[in-house]
């Protein structure tokens, strides 16, 4: 059994064009197979995955060495030498392959580098590492979002297999969370949890997440250019008309413009990925314009939660792909 290390992710050499945060933070890959169960998470992995349990392993390996190269090699160049000379060019692993010895440089480079690793072809895990299929991490995903919506309610005093059937509706901006189907007290503390700790925002993300399949193309292309636009400019899309020259405010600001201008200053998106964003964004924009957008439903997602579990069938028509669903 792996024993888990507490590393940290740091920028330790300063890399330019790689993420720095002012203070270590925890990896990735440890934030992803969190087990929470007293707030919702909208995608949560299962920890018995031999993925998470080759990370730990990886972790285990190379943590004291990374901690020896920090304190010897005082800049990249020097280690990335180092390393090179370790598993590359010298005779110490030439019993292993060019992949695996690739592979150990690369985990001991990145782990002294920036604290954490995951290149699965090095030779210290036992064989081959296998993942959670696309089925078994959508049963194990929606059995923890069951269990911390279930959990909330239960800490607040609420029995859930006495509530009965309930719906609820999140708009997808703001994502206001709202109740049918109890009664207005039993309601007005439902909805207060779950507004509350970003769980509706989590129970957001989940429910699109899980049924992607089932929401219109130009539902989804709406909706991600909407809330792209307020996350860089913090300003509503629906407020802007769509002309032949694109979309206008009532001012003759072209959203592209304000976009592109915003996106200058703004923190919401690191610096080296600012290219990207404004591309996926003006792609999103032209597909847009070939389409009535005003006519687009806003994708206000509804589902069921009843004896401790969400009801998918209990799902906003208005947003559904009409070619293959009938409802």
């Amino acid at each position: 059994m792996s024993m888990e290390i507490n590393s940290s992710y740091y920028n330790y050499y300063n890399v330019k064009g790689r993420y720095s945060p002012e203070t270590p933070q925890t990896p990735s890959w440890k934030k992803l197979y969190e087990v929470v169960d007293d707030r919702v998470k909208s995608n949560n992995e299962n920890p018995e995955s031999g993925i998470y349990k080759a990370h730990c392993k990886l972790e285990e390996t190379y943590y004291h060495s990374s901690v020896s190269n920090r304190a010897r090699y005082k800049d990249a160049d020097s280690l990335k030498q180092a390393l090179g000379e370790k598993y590359l060019f010298g005779d110490a692993y030439k019993n292993y392959s060019y992949e695996q010895r690739r592979a150990m440089y690369e985990n001991e480079l990145n782990m002294t580098m920036y604290g954490t690793c995951g290149n699965m072809n090095d030779p210290h895990l036992d064989g081959p590492v296998k993942g959670s299929t696309a089925s078994e991490q959508a049963t194990y995903n929606r059995k923890m979002v069951n269990t911390q919506i279930s959990t909330i309610l239960s800490n607040a005093g609420l029995d859930v297999s006495l509530l009965g059937n309930m719906t609820f509706s999140i708009e997808p901006f703001n994502h206001t969370l709202s109740v049918f189907g109890l009664d207005e007290k039993t309601k007005s503390i439902v909805e207060q949890l779950l507004n509350s700790d970003d769980n509706s925002v989590e129970l957001f993300y989940h429910v699109m997440q899980s049924n992607r399949s089932r929401i219109d193309d130009s539902v989804m292309d709406k909706y991600r250019a909407i809330h792209d636009f307020k996350e860089v400019t913090g300003e509503d899309l629906r407020t802007y008309s769509q002309t032949k020259d694109g979309f206008v405010d009532e001012k003759g600001r072209n959203a592209l413009d304000v976009y592109k201008k915003a996106l200058e200053t703004t923190d919401s998106i690191p610096a080296q990925f600012k290219g990207a964003a404004f591309e996926v964004f003006s792609g999103n924009l032209k597909t847009l314009m070939g389409k009535d957008f005003a006519s687009i439903p806003d994708m206000n997602l509804q589902i069921g939660f009843s004896n401790g579990e969400l009801q998918d069938s209990v799902f906003n028509p208005d947003i559904m792909k009409r070619l293959n669903l009938h409802i």
